[in-house]
């Protein structure tokens, strides 16, 4: 009862301005964090995106419920959509991560946006943090001369699902997947942006 009365008060006190302002503002902040460290470490840091996750589900379940509240804004911000959004960065992520493909901190940094921005933004985010992602592995084969052999273990890998052994003395292709994600992050808000779902209160003024 107390979760509730707590949710009908911030929803009383935030208009839908407000909550936006707030998603899109820590979204910007997690995408700059983890894009620092990605190329300056080479790792997206659990202390990012584990507490990005968790207020990603304390925000969406305020304004919008355990799974919205009728209106157009609070059917994609609540706690059901905010854990579908968890769950498939993970779970489509989580495909290339057990074979060694990608690792952990990207995994979790799709989690923790989808947790924030919910599961059809996160859709979006995968789909053209692919597509980036692609062409920073092609740019980087072509220029390390790797070009053939890395088409032929790519295509290999999703018939198999197994990472290609590495051969010896010869350092691995890596590509920092985490700025694929953060780049996808952009497109995709840039994107939707015209979208009632995403952001109302934009699409209700054109």
């Amino acid at each position: 009862m107390r979760l509730i009365s707590s949710a009908s008060l911030f929803r009383k006190t935030t208009n839908i301005v407000e909550l936006l302002l707030v998603l899109f503002s820590l979204l910007f902040v997690l995408l700059t964090i983890s894009a620092y460290t990605d190329l300056r470490w080479g790792k997206v840091y659990n202390w990012v995106t584990i507490p990005a996750i968790l207020v990603g589900f304390g925000i969406n379940f305020l304004y919008g419920g355990f799974s919205g509240l009728g209106d157009e804004v609070s059917r994609n911000y609540n706690l059901l959509s905010s854990f579908l959004g968890m769950a498939l960065g993970i779970g489509i992520l989580g495909i290339f991560f057990l074979p060694g493909a990608l690792g952990g901190g990207d995994v979790k940094l799709a989690a923790a946006i989808g947790a924030l921005m919910g599961w059809q933004f996160l859709f979006w985010v995968l789909f053209f943090g692919s597509l980036i992602g692609g062409m920073m592995a092609i740019g980087a084969a072509i220029w390390k001369g790797r070009f053939q052999k890395i088409l032929i273990s790519s295509i290999r890998f999703l018939f198999t699902l197994r990472a290609q052994p590495e051969v010896e003395g010869e350092p691995p292709l890596t590509i920092p997947f985490g700025l694929a994600l953060v780049g996808g992050s952009f497109v995709a808000f840039f994107f939707l942006l015209g979208q009632k779902w995403f952001f109302p209160v934009l699409s209700t003024s054109v």
